[in-house]
């Protein structure tokens, strides 16, 4: 559970958003005493950095316990867990290194704890200098995923032609092939991974197949890659045959056709 006093806090606010969805991941995987592992692959798995677990380090958040645990500073102030619903925590050694201060918060025990004593030191920073650190650190960052996106805006049309090919003998109605390319660069040098293009062009083809599409209304690969057609959905359902069935029966058949003609010349 997440408290409002926390996650509101102007502290947090200030956080980036990987770091703030760090804390709200590792909220939903902690124990029932607020001590989680694993906390770096955890941050892997959803896109943080080792720069984001040390941010909440650093304004008190988490508390390094070893390792691969640490415990949710103010897992108490925001959780109430009943008896007969508790499980202690597998990590008693770590356990043990941490109390409840009065205000529910989680401490160290012991004043000489090496990580006690690191923890303490950066929270006693100057509020000024810390903010002017993160600041530094979000700067960096961003420069290199500006560098980043530069590397890939700089390339030139060499260095996407060969991927474009293979993505190309792919598509099922090769039209437009220059319009497709032209699309193909100016999505690559926005960020779409050539993986991605390639999947939904799979797709396209499952559902192609799926519905028995006429090669007629199959789009033309120009027209494909200009409509962006990797961020559609296709349908990959088989297709329903609603078509009732005809009675080939040659009796009965002749038997109706008998019917119609009387019919006629009764109308006659």
């Amino acid at each position: 559970m997440l408290s409002r006093t926390i996650i509101e806090d102007d502290a947090f606010m200030e956080l980036p958003n990987t770091a703030r969805f760090l804390y709200v991941y590792l909220t939903l995987n902690a124990d029932d005493d607020g001590l989680v592992s694993g906390v770096r692959l955890l941050s892997r798995m959803i896109g943080s950095t080792k720069k984001d677990v040390q941010r909440l380090v650093d304004i008190g958040y988490l508390l390094p316990l070893s390792d691969r645990v640490m415990a949710l500073t103010h897992w108490h102030v925001a959780n109430t867990i009943r008896k007969d619903c508790y499980h202690p925590s597998v990590f008693e050694k770590e356990k043990s290194l941490i109390k409840q201060a009065e205000s529910k918060i989680y401490v160290y025990a012991d004043v000489t704890n090496p990580l006690r004593v690191r923890n303490e030191t950066v929270t006693q920073l100057d509020k000024t200098d810390k903010s002017d650190q993160l600041e530094q650190t979000d700067k960096q960052e961003q420069t290199e995923q500006t560098d980043e996106k530069m590397d890939i805006e700089s390339a030139s049309d060499n260095a996407f032609e060969s991927e474009f090919e293979s993505v190309w003998s792919l598509y099922p109605k090769k039209i437009g092939h220059d319009e497709a390319f032209e699309a193909f660069k100016d999505a690559r040098k926005n960020g779409v991974p050539a993986d991605l293009i390639r999947e939904k062009i799979n797709e396209y083809l499952t559902h192609i197949d799926a519905k028995n599409t006429e090669y007629r209304f199959i789009k033309n690969g120009g027209t494909w890659f200009k409509s962006r057609g990797w961020i559609d959905e296709y349908d990959t359902a088989p297709e329903r045959n609603t078509t009732p069935e005809r009675n080939t029966n040659p009796a009965l058949v002749f038997d109706q056709r008998s019917d119609d003609l009387d019919k006629v010349l009764m109308d006659l």
